[in-house]
């Protein structure tokens, strides 16, 4: 089984008072929040960034992103929250919306046909239009509110599944290039910032156990070093 490094170490070899650091450790910290679709404590973070760096791009887009989320998600909140529906009571409710469905797609056939196709390829956003615009010539926030909230909430997950692999491939970069200069210290950093939104990525694990085989035979080395330096030096005293 691998064992994932600690690192500790590496924490301690890093200064943390520069604002690049702070800033990317916020950002850091802001994307796991955003990952985990804590909106809240992720655009709370983002603020604290863009304080740091105010001319920075990423957190002001990440918080016009959230502002939006949030909204949505305070309006979720503020519904009432009803007692468990029975089987019977789902099995009738879904009965309901599939005769509604068919209704609609029997009188706009061209509409769920565009629908249907931009799910497919899964462009929500595009979808999301079309069934915005089938809601305000017919008034009907039922069966229509309930799908333009479903394409809503594949949009958010396709939006935050596509931030994530752009960071984690981001951040393997970076490990490469640092690991191509024999920088093994920040190698190991980014390849662990990598692995915390891939953990069990396996490439970023053997670059890490390779970059601590390679730290270990450094330090036998220069110990060896030191004690031939050190013998020298108390025979030279005799």
């Amino acid at each position: 089984m691998i064992q994932y490094p600690n690192n500790k170490y590496i924490n301690g070899q890093i200064r943390k008072s520069t604002p690049q650091y702070i800033y990317e450790d916020l950002i850091r910290k802001a994307d796991r929040y955003f990952s985990k679709k804590k909106w809240r404590p992720a655009w709370a973070v983002y603020h604290k960034a863009q304080a740091i760096l105010p001319t920075e791009k990423y957190p002001q887009d990440q918080i016009k992103t959230l502002n939006r989320l949030i909204q949505e998600l305070e309006y979720n909140e503020i519904l009432p929250n009803p007692r468990q529906p029975t089987k019977a009571e789902i099995a009738a409710a879904k009965a309901k919306r599939d005769s509604i469905e068919t209704q609609f797609r029997e009188e706009h056939p061209k509409e769920f046909k565009k629908i249907d196709k931009f799910q497919k390829k899964g462009k929500f956003n595009d979808a999301r239009k079309v069934c915005m615009d089938l809601m305000m010539a017919y008034n009907d926030v039922g069966f229509l509110g309930e799908l333009h909230k479903e394409l809503t909430r594949a949009q958010v997950n396709k939006d935050a599944n596509l931030h994530l692999v752009k960071k984690y491939k981001e951040w393997i970069k970076k490990a490469d290039n640092y690991f191509k200069n024999k920088d093994y210290f920040r190698a190991k950093e980014n390849y662990l910032y990598a692995l915390n939104i891939k953990p069990k990525d396996e490439y970023a694990v053997k670059r890490i156990i390779k970059i601590e085989s390679i730290l270990k035979k450094r330090h036998l080395k220069e110990q060896r070093k030191a004690e031939k330096e050190q013998k020298r030096y108390f025979k030279n005293q005799k």
